[in-house]
């Protein structure tokens, strides 16, 4: 409203709702692969491609011959069948080259982040899909371990999910405990969820085949999402279409020395076959991040999307109290409704004097001060049980009372 020079009568429409800030989607799946028979015009090399449904992710096997041998394909359509075993879900595909050479394909797979090609080539999805990917795989190529080193793919992903804020399942070798431990240290972050072992499966031609289990596991941490929220731990939950698994894990509830015990305490989630094939596991590898539970770090990375995504209004507003008092309130009411939903325990907001001063708010800026906290899975359940003689003193009386 000005006050420009009106003779006559109008009408003005006042502003008076109120904003909300809104969590972005969060189970959008970032994946990675090949597809050698693929519509080139649907799914061009290295660009992300938003697939939503599984006619359109059909254009992977465009020209695959009904009698093509095994894994002809590539790693891409298995890897959705997969994630569309658990659930339907938004999923950012790249496809890159095949190759023959196990060296030229990792290769291939990771990219260079000059050119945005291979796992970089996620770093444009938000731009050119409108879909940011909150889960990351590479389906059949974050497995591998070469003399001691750690996974190429792995450790370019991880870097990618730093930048979004998404986290990595990373496929275990599916070989020893120790090996799949020792392959965890290697590449641990507090975005890196390894799993271990590989899943059986139905292939297309029939055959019962192991792959690795990314893809199933991503689908279920956004079936988890849909389902419950993004705070929940995919933990304890069952995967579909798997029929066995690669290698036998002894799992336990209450052994120390179990396999799924000591897995898990390094940060491998496990799967194991506990009334179905279900996913064990809520920890990252130990690192030097915030967070030690995945759910956690996941949390916390939509809380700052939502923030960061739902102050446009404010931005290159000039200063005010109102101003202020806006953004506070903005806060103060999304931390309510997280706490409402059990996605935070708490949380304040505050803006601290001694950060915004006189010069701060002349050079046009504001600092904003909150806390809070996700909450931890529950990991660890002690019943502590101590026994009580005396409760025949109670039956013997009882039996008093009917003899009399």
């Amino acid at each position: 409203m000005t006050d420009a020079y009106l003779h006559g009568v109008e009408v003005v429409e006042l502003k008076t709702a109120s904003r909300s800030i809104t969590t972005p989607s969060t189970a959008v799946i970032g994946l990675v692969g090949t597809a050698p028979f693929a519509d080139p015009d649907a799914f061009p090399l290295d660009r992300p491609v938003l697939v939503t449904s599984a006619t359109q992710a059909a254009g992977l096997t465009k020209t695959l011959a009904a009698n093509a041998p095994l894994d002809a394909e590539g790693t891409l359509p298995t890897a959705i069948q997969a994630i569309y075993d658990q659930t339907r879900t938004p999923i950012v595909v790249v496809r890159v080259a095949a190759d023959a050479s196990a060296s030229a394909q990792q290769a291939l797979v990771v990219g260079t982040a000059l050119t945005k090609t291979g796992v970089y080539a996620l770093l444009a999805a938000k731009s050119e899909t409108g879909m940011k990917p909150k889960i990351l795989i590479a389906t059949g190529f974050t497995h591998q371990q070469t003399g001691g080193a750690a996974n190429p793919v792995v450790m370019a992903l991880r870097g990618i999910a730093d930048r979004l804020r998404a986290v990595v399942v990373a496929d275990g070798p599916s070989d020893t405990d120790a090996h799949a431990v020792s392959k965890a240290a290697l590449e641990a972050g507090e975005r890196i969820y390894p799993v271990d072992p590989t899943v059986g499966v139905l292939a297309r031609t029939g055959a019962i085949v192991q792959r690795p289990a990314s893809a199933h596991v991503a689908g279920v941490i956004a079936l988890s999402d849909q389902e419950r929220g993004f705070w929940w731990s995919p933990s304890n939950r069952t995967l579909n279409g798997v029929v066995s698994i690669g290698r036998p894990i002894e799992f336990s509830r209450s052994d120390a020395t179990a396999s799924s015990n000591v897995l898990n305490e390094a940060g491998v989630a496990v799967i194991v076959n506990d009334d179905g094939f279900r996913l064990v596991g809520n920890r990252t590898p130990p690192n030097d991040g915030e967070y030690e539970f995945l759910s956690q770090r996941r949390c916390m990375d939509m809380v700052f999307d939502a923030i960061e995504g739902s102050f446009r209004w404010a931005q290159d507003r000039p200063f005010s109290a109102n101003l202020l008092d806006d953004i506070a309130g903005e806060l103060e009411a999304y931390q309510r409704t997280l706490k409402a939903r059990g996605a935070q325990l708490g949380g304040r907001v505050w803006i601290d004097p001694e950060l915004n001063t006189e010069a701060t708010f002349r050079s046009g800026r504001l600092y904003v001060n909150l806390d809070g906290e996700a909450p931890a899975p529950l990991d660890r359940l002690t019943f502590l049980f101590q026994r009580e003689t005396g409760y025949y003193a109670e039956l013997v009386s009882s039996a008093g009372a009917q003899a009399a």
